[in-house]
């Protein structure tokens, strides 16, 4: 499972065959050989968006259709363990981060783990049957943000990853 902000009904697809996770990328319309594009086979919006305020707890989760396969340049984003407090966000809107003029929104990511978990609980996985071979784990040991000391974090060959990625729908980015 992949978190982002929730896409905008307005602007965007309703189907979910227009929506790709694009992995492995810097540059939006370069691709290169370690590109991915994985298809995303269900959006799960935050309850209570906009319940309070406009674009309120802005955060989706994106189940992929296929397990991610990790490489040396996709790897996940492992989250902190839960007596840690580390700041984690998403960028939910804004226009342009770089000036101080413009208003920029940010979701705090760690606000929600307790709902991603529960998502990751109860949400079957895809149809096993449409499942490419089997994923390459990373070549590096894996550890959890700010964990001290060296170590790994098991992370499970199915579409369930919180991963650092670009959303590709209609010619419309998100990170």
């Amino acid at each position: 499972m992949m978190v982002t902000m929730r896409p905008s009904s307005s602007r965007k697809s309703q189907f979910l065959e227009n929506y790709r996770v694009l992995l492995g990328n810097t540059q939006l319309y370069q691709h290169t050989r370690h590109t991915q594009k994985i298809p995303v086979s269900q959006i799960i919006v935050y309850p209570d968006f906009d319940k309070f305020h406009p674009f309120g707890n802005d955060i989706a989760m994106l189940q992929l259709l296929f397990p991610v396969n990790f490489t040396s340049y996709i790897i996940p984003a492992c989250l902190p363990a839960p007596c840690m407090q580390l700041p984690m966000g998403l960028a939910s809107w804004g226009l342009d981060c770089q000036h101080p003029i413009y208003r920029s929104i940010f979701t705090n990511v760690s606000y929600f783990i307790d709902w991603m978990d529960e998502i990751q609980r109860l949400t079957p996985l895809p149809d096993a049957m449409s499942v490419p071979p089997q994923t390459q784990f990373p070549h590096q040991p894996l550890q959890a943000a700010g964990s001290p000391g060296p170590g790994t974090g098991f992370v499970p060959p199915q579409p369930w990853p919180l991963l650092l990625f670009l959303l590709q729908a209609p010619r419309q980015a998100l990170w």
